[in-house]
Order: structure tokens, then sequence, then C-alpha cells
């Protein structure tokens, strides 16, 4: 079963309050503004990490949540949604999910990524196990088939090389040291934000060139 969990990013992360606001209970770190038109808007401020999609949610009665049309892809930067209050019941909620994507500040690539969970996990809250696999591009089918096949209850993120032989680059010395942090320092922040992890059982794997840098991994 392949499945990207839809987690939430509540304020009470980004500001130490409550998850849930309404425009008559902003706390510190939210803002509401009144224009020269009379139009009142609500702001929050929010940290982002890179590879996670944000968006901006609202409702009137907690039970059906609709678009503000507000959404960003995070890079590492302050971001910000605003957007008009129409009536002081409405409330708001960020949502973060894992982007296909993840654009890398110290190597410059952008990366695709394939998560694959084993069955049930949307039906519990247990922590797992969880393997960062390299040249996603090629073995991203066989390897979540064969932990299908195994009945093995771990996560598993495969990480495309990007362009045509990345790989090449990425793997070995001394383009490894940088696409190390990329590893440490970007993807996996990003994927353990939204995943129920156990960080104590966390595995990289790869083969050939991508083997390679295993190795290395232990050194580094």
């Amino acid at each position: 079963m392949k499945s990207l969990r839809f987690a939430l990013i509540l304020f009470s992360l980004v500001c130490g309050v409550s998850p849930w606001t309404t425009a008559s209970e902003i706390k510190v770190g939210y803002q509401v503004q009144t224009g020269a038109n009379g139009e009142t808007n609500f702001r929050i401020s929010f940290q982002t990490l890179a590879g996670i999609h944000y968006e901006l949610l609202q409702s009137n009665d907690f039970a059906q949540w609709t678009s503000t049309e507000n959404s960003l892809v995070g890079n590492g930067s302050q971001a910000m949604f605003e957007v008009p209050i129409h009536n002081v019941a409405q409330y708001f909620k960020v949502s973060a999910a894992l982007d296909d994507v993840i654009v890398s500040s110290i190597t410059g690539i952008t990366y695709p990524i394939h998560v694959h969970t084993p069955d049930g996990y949307e039906d519990n809250a247990a922590d797992y196990p969880i393997i960062y696999a390299t040249d996603g591009q090629w073995i991203t089918d066989g390897f979540s088939s064969a932990i299908d096949s195994k009945s093995k209850e771990v996560i598993l993120i495969t990480i495309e090389q990007g362009p045509d032989n990345r790989r090449a680059t990425d793997y070995v010395l001394p383009g490894a040291t940088d696409y190390f942090q990329f590893l440490t320092t970007e993807l996996l922040p990003a994927v353990e934000t939204i995943y129920r992890i156990d960080p104590s059982q966390r595995t990289i794997c790869g083969t050939s060139l991508g083997g390679l840098l295993t190795g290395l991994a232990l050194f580094m």
C-alpha cells in the first residue's frame, strides 16, 4: 500500500498556543488586521521545512474543511498565510504533507521521493522502523513489493537520483559529503515531521554506487 499521510501542523507547534483559533481568539504569533476598506484579515506565520507542502484550511463548524487557496512548498524559510475573515466563528488550520520532490539547498538538486507505508499504518499510533534507499528511479516498486511479500512493518523512503547520472556525483566523494548533509538535515526532518518513525531504527541502503554511499555514511 502506497500512501502519503496527511498531517496537521498545529498552531501550537508554531506559537505554543491552542491548535485551533478563531478570529476573536488570536494569540501571540497571529495577527488580525483591519484595512482601510474595513476588511479584516487573518495572518499566520510559521517556519517551513524543505519538501513539505503546506495549505491553509478553513471551517465554520470543525466538520468540513475547505481550502483557502493558500498553499506553498517549504524551502526552510519563514512563510505567512493571509486570508480575509468573513465571520468571527471561522476556524483555521495549516495542513502539511510530504511533497513528491524535495529541492535541496545544499546540493541544488531536485530529488523525486517515494513513500511506502505498511498496511494498517493509518489505523494506529505506533512508531515504525524506517528505511531510506538510494536509486529510487530503479528500485522503488521492487523494494516495496519485497517488503509487502514479507509482511514487514516498516516505512520505506526511496530517493531518486535527480538528473541523469547524478548518482555519479552524490554517491562518491567529494560529492557524498554534501549529499549526506542533504539526507540528514533536509530529507530526514521533512519525512519524520510527517511520518511516525522509531528514531532508533533508521536504515540507509543502496546498491552499486548507492552501496558505496552507505559505506561512506558510516564514516560521516
